[in-house]
């Protein structure tokens, strides 16, 4: 029997996080999609608390600290300086019974109240905008020779993208970002966009990434962005713009580049593999009725109800998530309590090669056709998350 079931952790995160956090105006708000929620109104802005499980692992958990101020962004668990987690994945905390349940609430609960309130006094402060429309259209025209600019006043070297390069480039960003932090964004905003410039340039060059311009309501916006198989689009200047307030932008920008250079891919590699997905899982859900939307989603549509199939995937392994517009939430391969995964990861096939992607693709489909169709129909039927069938 699952940890799961066994554990009222709405109820525990109410009583040890909820009367912890009572004395600064924190209220309990129940359950909002796949997080746990406390919100207050401070001098007319909201701050949120969410508490939410690794999506993989339901016996991992986290937090997330925002407002509703236009350009703050989120600060997760893992951003928040000397504190240590308990799993092997970065900012998660694990637990394995009710009782390590609550230890690990208890601890969340003293990094709120010592580390958290103060980062909501930043989070709550109007933020001047700094990837104005001038600076956008800077990036956007004149990205090569600010990138070039920068990589030749630090050598830096362009000659591949790889961990290590990666490495190298930010060991640079990082030192300049401290000044930056220091002497304010009135006097080093050309070097701003030269960093921004120069991380573009890289995704542009070895990872197929578009400059792509384009409005937002009134503010124009330049992106770095691929539509190709494993997308990506990353609005640079926006994310840079942390430097200057919270002194996280850097370590933010270089996670947005590490995960998008560990899901590189080779194009007809990538196109091959679909072409299995679809032929061991989509030819076999169409046979259901539901229709191929592209090479990793199938949608379903019976009169209200629209029931989606997504397949993900990534260069060595693949999963599953169920959406319904009438349901609570996603589902996800992890939730289904009784599926096994070869992989330390729950939630998550590992695969090496072509021969074992079969092997796992025959496994999906038998899932998804024995109780994931199962797990759609009473979604569709409006069933709440913890009354569908998962065990």
């Amino acid at each position: 029997m699952s940890t799961e079931k066994k554990i009222q952790k709405g109820k525990l995160i109410e009583k040890y996080i909820g009367e912890g956090i009572a004395p600064f105006k924190f209220t309990y708000q129940g359950r909002r999609g796949d997080s746990w929620i406390f919100e207050k109104e401070f001098k007319g802005v909201i701050q949120t608390i969410s508490l939410y499980e690794y999506r993989f692992e339901k016996n991992m958990i986290s937090f997330d600290l925002y407002t509703d101020v236009p350009g703050k962004g989120i600060v997760q668990a893992i951003d928040i300086q000397d504190i240590e987690f308990n799993s092997e994945m970065p900012g998660f905390w694990k637990y394995e019974d009710e009782k390590s349940f609550i230890i690990v609430l208890n601890i969340i609960k003293d990094i709120l109240i010592q580390k958290g309130m103060r980062i909501f006094n930043s989070l709550s402060k109007e933020r001047k905008q700094l990837d104005t429309d001038e600076m956008q259209q800077k990036l956007y025209v004149h990205h090569d020779k600010l990138a070039e600019q920068f990589q030749k006043k630090y050598d830096l070297n362009v000659d591949k993208m790889d961990q290590e390069h990666i490495e190298q480039w930010f060991s640079v960003i990082e030192k300049r970002a401290e000044v930056m932090y220091q002497e304010g964004y009135e006097k080093t905003k050309d070097e701003y966009l030269e960093i921004a410039s120069f991380i573009g340039v890289q995704l542009e060059h070895f990872m197929d990434g578009k400059w792509v311009k384009y409005q937002i309501g009134k503010n124009m916006k330049c992106r770095i962005e691929r539509e190709k198989i494993v997308k990506f689009s990353l609005d640079i200047l926006g994310r840079m713009s942390w430097i200057y307030q919270e002194k996280m932008g850097v370590r933010i920008i270089k996670q947005d580049i590490e995960k998008i250079w560990e899901d590189r891919y080779e194009p007809e590699e990538m196109k091959r593999k679909e072409e299995m997905i679809q032929s061991y899982i989509g030819e076999a859900l169409e046979e259901y009725g539901f229709k191929r939307k592209n090479n990793i989603m199938w949608i379903k549509r019976q009169k209200e109800v629209i029931s989606t199939i997504w397949i993900q995937l990534g260069k060595h392994e693949i999963t599953f998530s169920l959406f319904s517009n009438k349901g609570e939430c996603p589902v996800h391969a992890a939730d289904i309590q009784s599926l096994e995964f070869n992989s330390g990861e729950r939630g998550m096939w590992k695969y090496s090669d072509n021969v074992e992607l079969v092997s796992v693709l025959l496994e999906i489909k038998e899932v998804l056709l024995k109780k994931g169709l199962i797990v759609l129909e009473k979604m569709g039927e409006g069933c709440l998350f913890y009354d569908l069938p998962l065990d």
